[in-house]
């Protein structure tokens, strides 16, 4: 009688190698890179959302997986996950942050000694139909930017609160969700100048500058 294979589920193996799906080995492993992403979060190096994001595009793998009679994972397994993706309607962007988050369950079983390859490796996300590597949006120009800065009533709190966010992204190329998770209190003047403490994407703090020095912006904010 032949031996039962004890190989972990979803362990990429030679092709001809006969395992099947074993939800409570899997399961385990799972677990212990939850609590590897949890340790991560606690010293910092994680933000929470990236966290999150991780473990949904896994697990959204896994219940794809555990649906189809596999005998291993391999590149064409995760090839196979997205092309369902894609069929199920699921836009680019989305498919391919749920695939980062499989990278990094590899990445961290490699790192572990858990698992002896990767089968996400130099696999490509989703491409977005009609993109290019360029910026999807052309630039707008000084006279476009002026008549954007133009719109709001400043005869109104909500006008002079939206002519100085214009100014500020306008005038310092701060980004909508470090405008967005700004306060008042973070507005700040350190060595003369005017300064907003910003968190940007990806951040758990407000640890950055935008050191404000045009007047148009300093003067928007100010009226605000």
């Amino acid at each position: 009688m032949a031996a039962k294979s004890t190989t972990r589920a979803l362990i990429p193996t030679a092709p001809n190698t006969e395992l099947t799906l074993s939800a409570v080995d899997f399961s385990s492993l799972i677990a212990e890179w939850h609590v590897a992403l949890d340790r991560r979060v606690a010293a910092g190096e994680l933000a929470p959302a990236t966290h999150s994001a991780y473990t949904i595009g896994a697990a959204k793998f896994i219940a794809w997986a555990q649906t189809k009679p596999l005998a291993t994972v391999t590149r064409n397994t995760i090839q196979d996950w997205i092309a369902a993706l894609r069929m199920a309607g699921h836009k680019p962007g989305s498919i391919n942050t749920w695939l980062s988050g499989l990278r990094a369950f590899y990445t961290w079983a490699l790192a572990e000694r858990r698992l002896t390859s990767d089968p996400t490796a130099g696999l490509k996300g989703a491409k977005r139909k009609g993109t290019t590597r360029q910026h999807k949006r052309a630039a707008l120009t000084d006279q476009e930017v002026m008549r954007v800065l133009s719109q709001p009533d400043t005869d109104t709190p909500i006008g002079m609160r939206d002519k100085a966010i214009l100014a500020l992204m306008a005038y310092t190329a701060a980004r909508t969700i470090e405008v967005h998770r700004a306060d008042l209190a973070d507005l700040k003047s350190e060595a003369g100048q005017m300064v907003l403490h910003v968190q940007g994407k990806g951040r758990d703090e407000k640890d950055e500058l935008i050191v404000i020095d045009n007047p148009a912006a300093a003067g928007a904010l100010h009226d605000w």
